[in-house]
């Protein structure tokens, strides 16, 4: 039985603005209401076809239009708008889950007007005759008389009804009906024999590797998955075959031969969707903002906790589309959001919202980083550290938000500058009474890191300058040590894109090494020997083109260059045998790799020359 029925606005809804999920409707609009998603959405398409959510409260059920062919028409404009959306011909994950729940619709609605027209046209027997007891039996149900049988017939019972009461009326009836069933039954059959042989005639002509074919076409010219194209060509060849019902069978058949893989849509998209609609609404209620008339806060840590779940389970390609719309409009909304509220614990839920989000891509670490959401962080940080819940969380998303090395504002160095650091430095060194973990001090170094990545000319690094203008670096250089050790990068949020920032660890190594007043005091003498034992190990074990060698033979040079390493000449012989390895290593390697290995030999010749007595 069809569940969609048809609704009648009762207010004027203008719909989320740029978004692409709500549906603006005006006072006395009639909709059909597809599917009631949730308590206080229900997805509805307008008397234009078009598809969106609605408020549940903004309408109400009328029955004045809720006929059977009215919800079919507003279903076929609906179906008809998703073709025209569109883009290049091509449609999104979206439009074709949209285009499958209309065409259930349709199937459900046919088969209801089907079934109710077959009820409706089923007639009782007539009555049997006054003047006689003997009544004809009623004719065989689907049965198909030739034209000379039925134009026949009204004279025959005419004659029938006339001579009802007269001798060898018994014998009339006989004949009579005999001949319509005779006449019947060998159309039937005819008709039947017609029908399989053309059947028959139809299927052979498929060939088996029909819908494969279709399926590979599909994906070369729309670069879809092959779920995805196997999907499309089994909706089109099905809506032909309701368009045209004597190919109805080819269709069936096509669908039938298609690849029998098939990815269905992940409902973890609409959810988020869904949410990210919602929580724009609450953005947007002035009134509730500032002149609160409903308690609301479960209700938004429940949009929260949605939007959390649907980017941990849904899928990662198609998060990252639904966010990246309208210039990741959802992604801006959030950090706006996490401005105007003021209550923590939601606070602390956007920023683990935003910090799932980093984790995807970093093209919205790039939209978040000019936004105003690293000087709110920087602001909970230095005013809140009696709270450790959410100076964690705040240093941990602004870590992220730096972890690219991508230039930022220069206004920022305002904010996220000298002092800043200086404050994390002295967190690191004295520690905070409520963290009884040392949570803090990791994250804080975490940050200190990504934040270095931004500096690239050592004389005007603020990082360094705070590590000389601060009293001891103690603690600091021990959890770096620790860091170097384990190799790897604390700083990186998600997988690297074309141009990857620097190992942060080294990178800050590196710097440390590239000042006097930075190089001699940092480190104590035995953990420059165990730097030095950490170096020889990963530049002989690092692969040629290794990118991450060439870091390491570069820092090498700076600790040989500037440190106190000459007095000790820790491992000297076997830094030097390394070292002469890679001068004459001649192994084969791929083009886009060179360059490293080029870089390679070109540190490693400057260290021979200039410092060679330092290792023997």
């Amino acid at each position: 039985m069809c569940m969609v029925k048809m609704y009648k606005a009762i207010h004027s809804y203008s719909g989320r603005k740029g978004g692409s999920h709500t549906l603006p409707i005006n006072n006395g609009d009639i909709l059909c209401v597809l599917e009631k998603t949730n308590d206080s959405w229900w997805l509805a398409s307008n008397a234009d076809g078009k598809i969106g959510y609605v408020p549940v409260t903004y309408v109400k059920l009328d029955h004045k239009y809720d006929s059977k062919d009215v919800v079919l028409q507003s279903v076929d404009r609906a179906i008809a708008a998703v073709y025209a959306s569109a883009e290049n011909g091509r449609l999104s994950d979206q439009q074709q889950s949209l285009l499958k729940k209309l065409t259930k619709h349709k199937d459900e609605t046919l088969t209801s007007m089907k079934h109710n027209k077959q009820n409706h046209s089923k007639r009782q027997a007539p009555a049997p005759p006054v003047q006689c007891t003997i009544t004809p039996p009623p004719p065989p149900r689907s049965i198909s008389l030739n034209q000379e049988t039925a134009l026949s017939q009204p004279q025959q019972l005419q004659s029938f009804n006339t001579s009802v009461c007269t001798e060898g009326v018994s014998k009339a009836v006989e004949e009579f009906v005999l001949e319509a069933s005779h006449t019947e039954t060998v159309s039937l059959k005819t008709q039947e024999d017609n029908f399989a042989a053309d059947r028959s005639n139809i299927v052979v002509g498929i060939p088996n590797h029909l819908g494969e074919d279709l399926v590979h076409l599909v994906q070369e010219q729309t670069k879809l998955r092959e779920g995805r194209s196997r999907e499309l060509v089994a909706s089109i060849a099905k809506m032909i075959g309701e368009s045209i019902p004597s190919i109805s069978n080819v269709m069936n058949e096509i669908v039938e031969v298609l690849p029998t893989a098939e990815i269905m849509s992940d409902p973890n998209i609409e959810k988020l969707g869904l949410a990210l609609a919602n929580l724009t609404e609450i953005k947007d209620d002035a009134q509730q903002r500032n002149w609160a008339i409903e308690d609301d806060k479960q209700k938004i840590t429940t949009i929260l906790n949605d939007i959390i779940e649907s980017l941990s389970n849904g899928n990662k390609e198609d998060c990252i589309n639904e966010l990246l719309k309208d210039d990741c409009q959802s992604v801006t909304m959030l950090t706006v959001y996490h401005q105007m509220e003021s209550r923590v614990s939601i606070r602390i839920l956007v920023l683990q919202v935003l910090g799932v989000i980093c984790s995807l891509s970093t093209k919205f670490i790039s939209a978040l980083l000019p936004t105003v959401l690293p000087d709110e962080l920087v602001r909970d940080i230095t005013e809140h550290c009696d709270d450790i819940q959410r100076i964690c969380f705040s240093a941990l998303v602004l870590s992220m938000v730096f972890s690219t090395g991508e230039p930022v504002p220069v206004g920022y160095y305002d904010t996220v500058g000298e002092k800043f650091i200086g404050f994390l430095l002295k967190c690191i060194e004295n520690g905070l009474e409520e963290d009884s973990q040392d949570q803090v001090g990791d994250i804080f170094v975490r940050l200190i890191l990504s934040i270095n990545l931004h500096f690239l000319i050592p004389q005007d690094n603020l990082t360094l300058n705070a590590v000389v203008t601060g009293q001891s670096s103690t603690t600091l250089s021990e959890k770096i040590m620790l860091l170097v050790n384990r190799g790897d990068d604390p700083v990186v949020t998600c997988e690297a894109n074309d141009c990857p920032p620097p190992h942060s660890v080294v990178k800050f190594l590196q710097d440390i090494f590239s000042r006097d007043d930075t190089a001699q005091s940092f480190l104590y003498t035995n953990d420059l020997l165990v730097l030095i034992d950490i170096l020889t190990r990963n530049i002989s074990d690092l692969s040629p083109g290794d990118k991450l060698r060439t870091e390491y033979l570069d820092l090498l040079l700076n600790v040989l260059k500037r440190s106190s390493y000459h007095e000790t000449k820790h491992k000297g012989n076997e830094i030097l045998s390394v070292l002469e390895r890679i001068r004459d290593e001649d192994a084969f390697i791929e083009d886009n790799l060179q360059t490293n290995v080029e870089f390679d030999k070109r540190i490693v010749n400057i260290i021979l020359q200039e410092h060679k007595d330092c290792l023997v």
